[in-house]
């Protein structure tokens, strides 16, 4: 599953080099953003959209909310998960982050700037376990900040040796 937001992408970026990423597509819409509605239109063929009308800061927020959307849309999470909350450019490219993930399926990687998160890569032993979508509500549920919650993820999905 790949979830983008606003700040990651703009209406005029070409959005092709996303797609190749396996698995449901979601677009986060932010407040603010510049997005049109003929915009998110265009948007809603290659990806399922959520948009905000109150401002969501915190990141385990936007996962819970895009998890549970998928549940209702009865796409499954069937391999890796990547959140990008900033401009998908040199490592962060999708095919860049698929080569990881490929190589690290017990992955939980985090980088944060300015108080939240990024990006969020899930191998795919994390990013379909049972326990993930449980596990984020829970972490929504108490309020934690990204840093907290980056941490959190940690703790249940040890990392296997490589």
């Amino acid at each position: 599953m790949l979830i983008v937001t606003s700040n990651a992408v703009t209406p005029t970026l070409d959005r092709t080099p996303l797609l190749v990423w396996p698995g449901p597509h979601v677009l986060v819409i932010r407040p603010g953003s510049g997005w049109s509605r003929s915009a998110i239109a265009g948007a809603q063929p290659a990806m399922t959209v959520i948009e905000y009308l109150q401002p969501q800061g915190r990141t385990v927020d936007l996962l819970r909310d895009a998890l549970a959307a998928m549940r209702r849309t009865v796409q499954p999470i069937t391999g890796a998960l990547l959140y990008l909350d900033a401009p998908p450019v040199g490592p962060l490219m999708p095919q860049s982050q698929m080569a990881r993930a490929r190589r690290f399926p017990h992955a939980v990687e985090a980088d944060a700037a300015g108080g939240g998160l990024t990006r969020l890569l899930l191998g795919e032993m994390v990013a379909t376990s049972p326990l993930l979508p449980r596990l984020i509500d829970h972490l929504a549920a108490r309020g934690v900040d990204d840093d907290r919650f980056a941490d959190a993820l940690h703790t249940p999905f040890l990392q296997a040796p490589a």
